[in-house]
C-alpha cells in the first residue's frame, strides 16, 4: 500500500479499508448463533487440486494436490491481493471471525519493517521472522505450507455465522456467494497470487446429499419407465402396467418411511445405494402376480367363483383371474420372499453398520413388497382389475387366440378351420376331420372344467 501510493495519495481501487476488519465483520453478523452450529470455511491459496477420478486403484494423497508453480509471495502485488481478500470481504458472507495470515503479517510488517507490502528482496527474511517470533494468532506454520525457506501455500480459516444444520437451500445459496466472491477475486488478482478455492465440510455434505438424492430419484424414474414398458410388452395392457408401477412406488415409499421415521436414519451413501440396489425386490412380486392376472389361462383353467353372485359377471371374472394368479404365483413369490428376508435377517445382528443397514432395509423392503402384492394388490385387482387385459378391438386377442366369453354361461365357440380349395377328399379330408376332432376335444375341456381326462391333457 505504501509503496504503491506513497505521499501522493492512493486511487480508490487501492484505498486501504478503514478500521479493523474483524471488528467491522463482527458488528454486521448475528453473534447469537452458538459456535458449535456455525459453518467453517477454509480458503486455500497456492495449491492445485486434482479433480480427475481414478477408475482403478486408490488415489495417493500426494497425487490429490500439489503446489502452484506460479504462486510467488515475493511479488508485492500478490501480497496486496492476499491482504485485501480478507479486508474487502462483503457483509453478506456473514463472516463472524477470520484467521487471516496476511492481516497479521500486514500489521507485523508495518510495525517491524515500516511498510507493507514487503520488497521482494526482503520477503524471505521478513516472513521467516514473522513465523518464528510473532505472537499473532496465525504465527508458526499452522496456516501455511513452508518449504525451502519460502511460503509455498496458505489457507484462511473463516468462522461463518450460518447454521450448518440449516436447510440445504440456504447453505447452497451461501456457497454460491462464496464462489462468486472467490471467482471475482481470482479474475482481478495477479497470477503470482495463485487461484483461490474454498473447502468446507458443510458444503461437501449438502452437495453430496443433493447428488445422492438426485441420483436415487433418477434411478426410480428409469425403473418405473422400464417396468411400464416391460409390462406393456408382455400384457399389452396400459392399466396393468400402471398397476405395477404404482405398486413399486408404494413399496419404495414404505421403505423410505421406515428408514427415516422408524429407524431415524439420515439419507447417506449406504441408504441411497441400498435403495437403488433393492428396487428390484419392490418390482418383482407384484409383476408376477399382475402378469398371471393378464393371462387368458385364468378363464380356461380356473373355475368361476360360486360365492360371487351370477348377476355380477364382471366381478366374477376379476375374482376368477385374481384367484388364478394367486394359485399360480402366490406360493412361488411367498417362498422367494421368505428365503430373501430370512437371509437378510441374519445381517441385522451384525456389528458393522454397513451390514446392519443393508440387512434391515432388505428385510423391510422384501416384507413390505410381498405383503402388498398378496393382499392390497390382489384386493385391488378383484375390485378394479381390467376385464380384458391386452385385447385389441379388432381381433379380440393379441396372439390370435379366440375371444374369451364375457360372462359365465355365454356361448363359447372356437374359430372354424380355414377353408381349403377344391374337394376335401383323401389326405386333405382326413386332415380337416382331425382338426375338427381335436377342437371338439378342447371345447369339451372348457365346458367341463375340472373333469379333464389324460387324453384331453395330451391334446
Amino acid at each position: 500500500y505504501d509503496e504503491a501510493c506513497g505521499l501522493s495519495g492512493c486511487p480508490a481501487a487501492l484505498a486501504e479499508p478503514t478500521g479493523q476488519a474483524e471488528r467491522r465483520l463482527v458488528e454486521l453478523v448475528d453473534t447469537s448463533l452458538p459456535l458449535s452450529k456455525r459453518m467453517k470455511v477454509r480458503v486455500t491459496f497456492g495449491l492445485t487440486a486434482n479433480s480427475k477420478m481414478q477408475i482403478l486403484g486408490e488415489t495417493l494423497k500426494e497425487d490429490m494436490w500439489g503446489f502452484n508453480s506460479d504462486f510467488d509471495l515475493s511479488d508485492p502485488w500478490a501480497q496486496r491481493a492476499l491482504y485485501y481478500f480478507c479486508a474487502d470481504m462483503p457483509p453478506d458472507l456473514k463472516i463472524h471471525r477470520i484467521w487471516c495470515w496476511f492481516e497479521d503479517f500486514h500489521e507485523f510488517a508495518r510495525n517491524f519493517y515500516g511498510r507493507f507490502p514487503v520488497k521482494a528482496t526482503d520477503w524471505k527474511a521478513t516472513s521467516r521472522l514473522f513465523i518464528d517470533t510473532s505472537s499473532y494468532a496465525t504465527r508458526g506454520t499452522r496456516y501455511i505450507w513452508y518449504e525451502n525457506d519460502d511460503v509455498r501455500g496458505m489457507y484462511y480459516s473463516l468462522d461463518v455465522a450460518v447454521n450448518k444444520g440449516g436447510s440445504s437451500a440456504k447453505i447452497m445459496e451461501h456457497k454460491k456467494k462464496f464462489d462468486d466472491y472467490i471467482k471475482d477475486w481470482n479474475d482481478r488478482s495477479p497470477k503470482s497470487a495463485g487461484d483461490a478455492f474454498q473447502v468446507s465440510q458443510t458444503f461437501v455434505r449438502v452437495e453430496s446429499a443433493a447428488a445422492l438424492i438426485g441420483g436415487t430419484l433418477t434411478s426410480l424414474a428409469i425403473l418405473c419407465v422400464l417396468s411400464f414398458i416391460a409390462m406393456l410388452i408382455f400384457t399389452h395392457s396400459m392399466a396393468l402396467s400402471g398397476v405395477v408401477v404404482f405398486s413399486t412406488m408404494t413399496v419404495i415409499v414404505i421403505l423410505a418411511f421406515f428408514t427415516t421415521a422408524v429407524f431415524e436414519w439420515k439419507l447417506g451413501l449406504i441408504e441411497v445405494v441400498a435403495f437403488i440396489y433393492f428396487i428390484g425386490y419392490a418390482l418383482d412380486y407384484s409383476l408376477h402376480i399382475v402378469y398371471k392376472y393378464s393371462s387368458d389361462e385364468a378363464l380356461l383353467l380356473e373355475k368361476p367363483p360360486s360365492y360371487v353372485p351370477a348377476d355380477k359377471p364382471q366381478r366374477r371374472q376379476r375374482v376368477q383371474r385374481t384367484a388364478f394368479a394367486l394359485k399360480a404365483m402366490g406360493s412361488a413369490t411367498l417362498g422367494s420372499s421368505i428365503t430373501t428376508a430370512g437371509s437378510a435377517l441374519f445381517l441385522i445382528f451384525c456389528t458393522l453398520t454397513l451390514f446392519f443397514k443393508l440387512g434391515a432395509m432388505c428385510f423391510t423392503l422384501t416384507t413390505a413388497s410381498i405383503i402388498f402384492s398378496l393382499i392390497p394388490l390382489s384386493a385391488g385387482l378383484m375390485l378394479f382389475g381390467p376385464l380384458k387385459p391386452g385385447k385389441c378391438r379388432v381381433c379380440g386377442c393379441p396372439n390370435g387366440l379366440p375371444r374369451m366369453p364375457d360372462a359365465p354361461g355365454s356361448s363359447f365357440q372356437w374359430p372354424e378351420p380355414p377353408e381349403t380349395s377344391g374337394a376335401t377328399s383323401g389326405s386333405s379330408g382326413r386332415s380337416l376331420a382331425k382338426i375338427k376332432g381335436s377342437m371338439s376335444g378342447l371345447g369339451s375341456m372348457v365346458v367341463i372344467p375340472g373333469r379333464r381326462s389324460r387324453r384331453n391333457d395330451a391334446e
